[in-house]
């Protein structure tokens, strides 16, 4: 492939992702990095191959247990696994045309476990079904039924000696850490219940809490400390739960971009690209269906979620002035996402006022609950200084009272004159206003849940978004 071609190829994948609501290539939940386009060379190939699936894979996938009886009577294999590359299936469900794809190796038992089609599973397993069999990636179907939330699969596999410590061969994901990093409560807890290891980690060191913390899941984090797992244990790079908690960066392991290189298991993606492109609008999830998401789904609750859980995380025990290999302190990694915010006369020119507002409120729950800001970030700068860096002078302003400092932050007149000139009062914020939302917000977080009710959580929560968004209309 040419530079110009691979270029197209990138070009190609962005357009994509701006089309679709939902697009993961993946089997599992760690097998993103070379399917973002982050590295390596696709191929090109015959983009038909890749829809072409066995019958019997076709069955157990569209869960026809009448099929699949009739396939298995006719002679065909229970143990047979998908040649020739990853496959995709599609179907229709709750209105969207969705794509499903699996990797070489692909049992029908792989397919119906996460599927959760129990009536097959059992099926299949009477038939001679091997319950131990992996894909290529090393996935079985246990750890696939973990991964999908399919509980009453789980129960079923582990009955029939499934092992709660299986590891994937290129991870070491465990069904536990596969559970929590999928966000599936039900079955890590179940799981934890039937005696799964919580101390175990995955090959880069990260463990449950790494990913119940990275998830936002309050109930897990609070489960896994209550069984001793160490709350500020560091993975190989020195992350702990909390930097991960902080971080907007993927969880994606260095093995799987050369692995994928080696198996040649990227030849038909082109294909499977330029087949998606075809698409406006669509709901894409391949392989698996395990869309890579954190915490919860409803965006109106989303932010609510984060400052929750990081208020929980640190009461629990999470110390917020650890540093890990590079230096950096949770803060910092919070400090490097931030938009770019300018004040001028008591006003504020917020370009992206949702995620400035949601890592303000962040950055006031770690100060007022423990951080240090006074603590020398790696490379020796300041808080104060990557502020500056990003060009978010609402922070600085928060870290120079917590610091007892004089207010010295530099207005910006001219990039909120020019703002102004160039899209009117669409970005313009009062500045006490804004202020004044982000200090109570983080208050009403941090309060005893047991000191308020619902009721009052709930007004106060549409109260702020009230006088949020009439800000914003009337600048």
């Amino acid at each position: 492939m040419t530079e110009d071609e691979d270029i197209g190829f990138v070009d190609g994948l962005a357009e994509i992702k701006n089309k679709c609501r939902h697009l993961i290539f993946l089997n599992e939940v760690y097998r993103v990095s070379f399917y973002q386009g982050q590295c390596g060379k696709p191929f090109s190939s015959d983009e038909n191959e890749v829809l072409d699936v066995q019958y019997l894979h076709q069955a157990v996938f569209d869960g026809n247990l009448e099929h699949t009886q009739l396939l298995i009577k006719a002679g065909e294999d229970p143990n047979q696994k998908l040649r020739g590359g990853p496959k995709i299936f599609t179907c229709v469900q709750d209105g969207w045309k969705m794509m499903y794809g699996y990797f070489e190796g692909t049992t029908p038992l792989m397919i119906a476990s996460q599927r959760g089609h129990l009536k097959i599973v059992k099926f299949l397993r009477n038939q001679g079904a091997i319950i131990g069999k992996t894909d290529c990636l090393g996935f079985n179907a246990f750890l696939m039924a973990c991964g999908s939330n399919q509980l009453d699969v789980c129960r079923y596999l582990f009955r029939h000696r499934t092992h709660l410590e299986f590891r994937d061969e290129l991870n070491g994901m465990t069904p536990l850490l596969v559970a929590c990093r999928a966000g599936n409560e039900a079955v890590a807890k179940w799981l934890i219940e039937e005696g799964a290891n919580v101390h175990v980690c995955d090959f880069t060191g990260k463990g449950a809490l790494h990913f119940a913390a990275w998830n936002y899941n309050i109930p897990l984090m609070q489960l896994l400390v209550s069984k001793f797992v160490k709350i500020n244990s560091k993975d190989r790079d020195g992350n702990t739960p909390l930097h991960l908690m902080l971080s907007d960066s993927p969880l994606e392991p260095p093995a799987t971009e050369e692995f994928l290189e080696q198996k040649k298991e990227v030849d038909t993606i082109k294909g499977i690209l330029e087949t998606m492109a075809k698409m406006k609008d669509a709901n894409i999830i391949v392989d698996l269906g395990l869309t890579i998401r954190r915490g919860t789904e409803d965006i109106m609750v989303k932010s609510y979620e984060k400052w929750k859980s990081l208020s929980v995380f640190l009461k629990l025990g999470a110390d917020p002035n650890v540093r890990n290999r590079e230096g950096k302190t949770p803060l910092q990694v919070l400090l490097e996402g931030l938009p770019e915010a300018y004040i001028s006369k008591g006003r504020v020119i917020v370009f992206q006022p949702n995620r400035n507002q949601e890592l303000l409120v962040l950055l006031l729950i770690l100060l007022k609950l423990g951080e240090d800001p006074e603590m020398k970030l790696a490379g020796g700068i300041t808080s104060n200084d990557l502020c500056q860096l990003q060009k978010n002078a609402l922070s600085q302003r928060i870290l120079n009272r917590y610091k007892n400092n004089v207010d010295d932050v530099i207005e910006n007149d001219d990039v909120v004159q020019k703002t102004i000139v160039m899209y009117g009062s669409k970005y313009l914020l009062k500045l006490k206003q804004v202020e004044s939302e982000i200090e109570s917000l983080s208050n009403m977080i941090i309060e005893p849940v047991r000191r308020r009710s619902l009721f009052e959580f709930m007004y106060d929560g549409i109260t702020e978004l009230y006088r949020y968004v009439d800000s914003v209309v009337s600048g």
